[in-house]
């Protein structure tokens, strides 16, 4: 995890997100210019884990995120910004009896305004057993809320995930 500091350069050309290289954070780049800056939360509705070793099953799960909308001025990079997480769970439930728990610690993303398209690489823990995985979430934002699509979305290399909901700012 100790590239998390860094984030993923992402070509938002196009309605497209492709991951280019890792270099230091939109907001350290000298052409980015911050605008405004707002609290956000993004809560699911719905959701499904589907773990990767078993693709029949899908469980019931949770999202919530909370942290940082960050918006710019730069003509070059308009419509781009960057979300800076601070906290959140990702709650799966595996079977009657018990429910793995992910605690976000930090975490980054970026997103497209003009296409909606949102990338979002958190640093989770699992609360029980305290290994740290790495969670990705690729989806999009539109009039009708935000979801994050399956096989994109993942935890680690245990579940595709999915999920919809509402993104507030």
């Amino acid at each position: 995890m100790k590239h998390l500091g860094a984030f993923l350069t992402l070509l938002l050309a196009s309605s497209t997100i492709s991951i280019l290289a890792v270099e230091p954070l939109l907001a350290r780049n000298k052409n980015y210019e911050v605008v405004d800056s707002k609290s956000f939360m993004f809560q699911s509705t719905s959701g499904k884990a589907y773990p990767i070793s078993n693709k029949g099953m899908a469980y019931p799960a949770t999202l919530i995120i909370s942290g940082e909308w960050i918006e710019n001025q730069n003509k070059e990079l308009a419509n781009v910004g960057e979300l800076r997480i601070t906290d959140g769970s990702l709650t799966i439930d595996t079977d009657y009896y018990a429910a793995k728990v992910y605690k976000i610690i930090k975490g980054f993303g970026i997103y497209n305004e003009k296409n909606g398209k949102l990338k979002i690489l958190c640093e989770v823990h699992e609360l029980i057993i305290e290994p740290t995985y790495r969670l990705v979430l690729q989806g999009k934002r539109n009039a009708d809320g935000t979801s994050f699509e399956a096989p994109e979305s993942r935890i680690a290399s245990q579940y595709f995930v999915e999920f919809s909901g509402q993104l507030t700012k």
